[in-house]
């Protein structure tokens, strides 16, 4: 006769307060009682990035109040939402995934009463779901994942605010100041001219292109860039200014080397 563990296995749900909060698998029988393993990381499922409200926006040039109520409307729905979400939709999102997992143990297991107490469930099913059962416990760590990525999408997200509100608000200067546009190197072919309708539109064009090129500065030299031409001294007594450039280098690093410290950071950081 065929020994159980070669044909069976073992899956544990691990319980606290009465909620499912982990899961474990074994070929072996749990022994009694199965030990409560230390509190589960959090985890999520990928959060989608905040939307910058006015980013992409055409201005008609009285917009300055627009420009600003968009940026602060963005910024006051990151500070008072964002940390509810990252306390919260881990937790949450953990548990409908847990719970993906009772709902299996529990459609093809047979729950051993002689193996469970307040803790534990112990489910005892046909070693030909142990396949299935990996998909499933994948899911769930793919969900970990999530969870340690939302800090990082948090601030992915405040950058990108930032720089639509700058787009804007260069938009918003520069038709009023027409002179940054002519003083500039940014030049329209006389093939580009003719596909124009209208000198007003070529003058958007222009104004584009020109804020296009300023919004691919780092964020360093998009403030030497506006110092210059807008006459302002805007880094005098500007305590923040380290923090606030930490803070965009650090969004790069998350954006292009997965969060990994790079010659460029420590360059422009320290």
């Amino acid at each position: 006769m065929t020994t159980s563990t070669t044909k069976k296995f073992y899956l544990t749900l691990k319980r606290r307060d009465g909620k499912i909060v982990g899961h474990e698998a074994s070929l072996l029988t749990p022994s009694f009682p199965v030990e409560k393993e230390p509190d589960d990381e959090p985890s999520d499922d990928e959060e989608e990035s905040p939307k910058e409200d006015g980013s992409s926006q055409k201005l008609s040039g009285n917009d300055f109040e627009t420009v600003f109520k968009n940026f602060v409307s963005t910024i006051e729905s990151f500070r008072r939402f964002m940390p509810l979400t990252l306390q919260i939709a881990p937790e949450i999102t953990k548990a409908v995934a847990e719970r993906e997992i009772a709902e299996f143990a529990e459609g093809h297991g047979v729950r051993r009463d002689d193996l469970s107490n307040e803790s534990v469930e112990v489910y005892e099913l046909d070693i030909n779901f142990f396949n299935e059962f990996t998909v499933h416990h994948e899911r769930v760590r793919s969900v970990a994942g999530g969870a340690r990525l939302l800090p990082q999408v948090v601030i992915v997200g405040l950058v990108s605010a930032y720089d639509g509100f700058l787009a804007s608000l260069l938009t918003a200067v520069i038709e009023r100041h027409e002179e940054i546009v002519l003083t500039s190197q940014k030049q329209l072919t006389y093939k580009e001219l003719l596909e124009f309708n209208s000198i007003a539109d070529a003058r958007t064009a222009l104004i584009e292109r020109e804020v296009e090129a300023v919004i691919r500065k780092s964020h360093h030299e998009q403030f030497e860039w506006m110092q210059h031409n807008l006459n302002v001294p805007l880094k005098k007594g500007l305590t923040v200014w380290p923090r606030f450039i930490e803070l965009c280098e650090r969004r790069n690093l998350f954006t292009h080397t997965n969060g990994v410290v790079s010659g460029q950071y420590l360059k422009v950081c320290c």
